[in-house]
Parts: structure tokens; C-alpha cells; sequence
């Protein structure tokens, strides 16, 4: 059976197992899932699911919900950084990613938000921003490893 993309994983809680899903089409209990990403492939029974803490037996296009359920190990999950490709400069039709002084730059005037560097990064170091919807890339500026509030980051030498 030929598979077909139902929504977008937007959030991962950890600590209860939860992943907050943004849908693109129907999602029911009882329905059976196959989670791809980045560094993420395995299928999920969906058993149950709520909207905004509420229990709900469906969901629709444009629903945020939380399915539970047995995921992998959140110690298997990884942030890949960039090895300087370049794949996505050439993959880019606006000319809106360049390489400077040896750090993968995206300039957010030119980007259409078109996300084929996303599509084009083999390691999975280009991100969708969850709440403005563009590509991001980590340029080593160590902001996330200050501002993380249980420091679960750090800077390995």
C-alpha cells in the first residue's frame, strides 16, 4: 500500500511519550502509522489521541494533536550538524544559501520558504521552523546550549 503524509511530527514530550502532531489529513484511533524523519523510521498503532488535553476518537487537516504511544528511545534521536556539502546551495533556486567563512548561511530576504534545502540536505542539518514555517540551519552560535533549561545540551570538544 502506497503511503501518504497525514501530518507533521511538531513536537516531542519526552517525558510522557507524546508526540504533538500537526495534521495535514484524517487521523483516527485504531489507525496505523509509519513515522519517517530525519533520523527517525519505525510505525506506531495509534491508541489514543487527544486535542488540547481532550480525548477525541478522529482528528482532521489543520488539527494539532498528541498521540501516546511506545516510541523509540529519546537517547536514540539525534541532531545532525552540517558538513559544509553545499548541497543545498546548489539545490537552492533563489540563490538564498551561501557558504561564509565556512558556515552554511540561509538569507531569510531571499528564501521563497521553498524547502528543497531541506529535501536536499543528506545529513538532516536543515530544519522547518515549527511556528514561522522556514528553513534554518545551525550555524554553531551555542545559544541553544545556553538557554536550555535542564541542560540537556552541551558542547563536546
Amino acid at each position: 500500500m502506497e503511503e501518504k503524509l497525514i501530518g507533521r511530527v511538531n513536537h516531542w514530550f519526552g517525558k510522557i511519550g507524546v508526540a504533538g502532531i500537526e495534521l495535514t489529513d484524517k487521523l483516527a484511533v485504531g489507525d496505523h502509522i509509519h513515522l519517517l524523519g530525519h533520523t527517525t523510521d519505525f510505525d506506531q498503532d495509534v491508541t489514543s489521541m487527544q486535542i488540547m488535553h481532550q480525548d477525541v476518537a478522529a482528528a482532521g487537516p489543520g488539527d494539532d494533536v498528541g498521540i501516546k504511544g511506545q516510541f523509540p528511545s529519546p537517547g536514540g534521536y539525534k541532531i545532525s550538524l552540517c558538513t559544509q556539502c553545499e548541497k543545498c546551495i546548489k539545490a537552492c533556486p533563489e540563490g538564498a544559501i551561501s557558504n561564509v567563512d565556512g558556515v552554511i548561511r540561509i538569507d531569510e530576504d531571499k528564501c521563497d520558504y521553498c524547502l528543497v534545502c531541506v529535501d536536499a540536505c543528506p545529513f538532516g542539518a536543515i530544519f522547518v521552523h515549527r511556528e514561522f514555517k522556514i528553513p534554518f540551519i545551525c550555524d554553531l552560535c551555542g545559544e541553544c546550549v545556553e538557554i536550555c533549561p535542564t541542560k540537556a545540551l552541551y558542547w563536546r570538544q
